[in-house]
């Protein structure tokens, strides 16, 4: 490392200082990285909370430190025996990992990928989403010879292991399963994204930052999770595997850190307004998608939001990722999408687009696609699903004769604490003040009688479009009255009746015994 390299400091409005090392101010002056600086954390969200303009960019910085804290403190305490330190170069990597693991987001970040699936095929759009992209990026933006990021400075001779321990590291796992060594620090793939259990820094930042930039009060205390982090050997394991864990004392926290999670996709990240702009996002692509495909297009005036293509050059370039078969992602133009595209496509004078145009203007206008209902699934946990998919094919086939079918979007909505319909808290390691080493569940009631017994619900939730044919308010008065008694029925039938209170119960019976 040249003696004039040092570290810097940025001020962060949720951590105060940061210090990022040499190596990390190189990534984040690559233009792999500041892309992420156009692209929100929170897609649409600014509809309803105003503060929520927040970037992939501050909160990858935010997730490099937390992961240098959290690898402070497990250095900070002595390891149980038999598990393997964290080399520096180790605890470099994780450091990388935790600034690169959001690189491959594409524009409007999740809402990308959920896209995809619908305009270009569940089989290809199912290969967009961040995290292989990620793991491309960082192997591509390593091997650019644009950037002289000195990696065997760093690495030595083991640049090439150490790029795929980062790539391994934010996955949180290892591609091929783990030797009996690596299982030794196996703590160390649980920093990141943590694939066993979900707890991970990666997670404390974005609950945190998120909360605090939409005004959404939080229980959760991420610094004191942080101090009680340590490793722990898992006791109920013929072999020996050393993973994190947390005191005992502090499993109510972890209930809080779940309810944050849960509370923030009702309030924020599935919120009906939230979902209506999605909506719309996800038709202009549509549209977009399919002007390119039937339409002739000066490629100046292109917009391509999913730069596929059939390679004629060498397929082995690192300019594309294999999607499908002979279909490859176009990397170089993927890196210029962002945020801003919805600007382009409204400033766009290609004839071709005018729909999506249109539709561009009614969001800016707030002619937002109408939230009719949502019906909330009542049933056993094995039931709840398929419960879902009938209502969601019942809707359908009871609105196939109506006028306005084509205008209605009916889609299931899933909200949970994070591991489906399981208490996400019983997959966690704890121990004990006299067993610190020792990795154990913990039992509910040690924590509280008071606590969560249902972890997952099931929405189906339906929307009305408007397209614009007849006047907006016009439309909202015809259809949604109609609309709406024709989802009561479907409730109705599908919902059980509420038992009657003992205040009906007790005028029943008083009627009973007046006759």
């Amino acid at each position: 490392m040249d003696a004039g390299e040092a570290n810097k400091i940025v001020l962060d409005p949720v951590y105060g200082m940061i210090h990022l090392e040499p190596l990390a101010v190189k990534i984040i002056d690559t233009h792999y990285f500041q892309r992420l600086r156009y692209i929100k954390q929170l897609s649409f969200a600014d509809f309803v909370y105003p503060g929520a303009t927040h970037t992939r960019f501050a909160h990858s910085i935010g997730v490099y430190h937390l992961a240098s804290q959290m690898i402070k403190e497990i250095k900070a305490h002595k390891l149980p025996e038999g598990a393997a330190e964290m080399s520096p170069q180790d605890e470099m990597c994780i450091r990388v990992a935790a600034l690169c693991h959001d690189m491959g987001h594409g524009p409007f970040s999740h809402a990308y990928e959920e896209i995809g699936k619908e305009t270009i095929g569940e089989k290809m759009g199912s290969k967009l989403k961040h995290e292989n992209i990620s793991l491309f990026l960082v192997e591509k933006m390593f091997k650019d010879t644009n950037y002289d990021l000195k990696l065997k400075e760093y690495f030595g001779d083991k640049v090439e292991e150490n790029i795929k321990l980062i790539q391994d590291l934010i996955q949180g796992k290892r591609e091929q399963a783990m030797t009996a060594d690596e299982k030794k620090k196996k703590y160390m793939f649980q920093i990141v994204s943590n694939a066993d259990t979900g707890v991970d820094v990666d997670k404390w930042d974005y609950f945190h930052r998120d909360a605090k930039a939409c005004g959404v009060p939080e229980r959760f205390q991420y610094e004191r999770a942080l101090s009680v982090a340590r490793v722990v050997k898992l006791k109920d394991k013929e072999e020996e595997v050393f993973e994190l864990g947390y005191r005992d004392y502090d499993g109510f926290n972890f209930y809080n850190m779940f309810n944050t999670r849960f509370t923030m996709y009702r309030k924020v990240y599935k919120h009906k307004v939230v979902i209506a702009v999605h909506l719309m996002i996800k038709d202009v692509f549509k549209l977009v998608h399919k002007a390119n495909a039937t339409q002739e297009i000066d490629e100046r005036s292109k917009i391509d939001l999913f730069p596929v293509t059939s390679l004629t050059d060498d397929p082995n370039s690192d300019n594309y990722m294999h999607l499908d078969e002979d279909k490859y992602l176009d990397m170089e133009k993927y890196l210029r999408l962002r945020d801003d595209v919805l600007l382009k496509l409204y400033d766009s004078s290609a004839p071709q687009y005018k729909e999506a145009r249109d539709l561009i203007k009614r969001l800016q206008e707030r002619k937002l696609y109408k939230f009719v209902d949502d019906i909330c699934v009542k049933a056993a946990v094995e039931d709840a699903k398929p419960r879902a998919e009938e209502i969601e094919k019942t809707i359908k086939e009871r609105l196939e004769n109506e006028d306005f079918k084509d205008e209605l979007e009916v889609m299931i909505c899933v909200l949970n604490y994070g591991q489906k319909h399981e208490d996400p808290v019983q997959k966690l390691n704890f121990y004990s003040k006299r067993k610190e080493h020792e990795g154990n569940t913990l039992e509910r009631d040690k924590v509280s009688l008071v606590l969560p017994s249902v972890f997952q619900e099931y929405h189906v939730l339906v929307y009305q479009k408007f397209s614009g044919k007849k006047d907006y308010k016009s439309d909202v008065e015809s259809n949604i009255t109609q609309l709406s008694q024709i989802l009561n029925e479907i409730r109705l039938q599908f919902l059980p009746e509420r038992p009657s209170s003992k205040r009906q119960n007790a005028e029943a019976m008083s009627d009973s015994t007046s006759h």
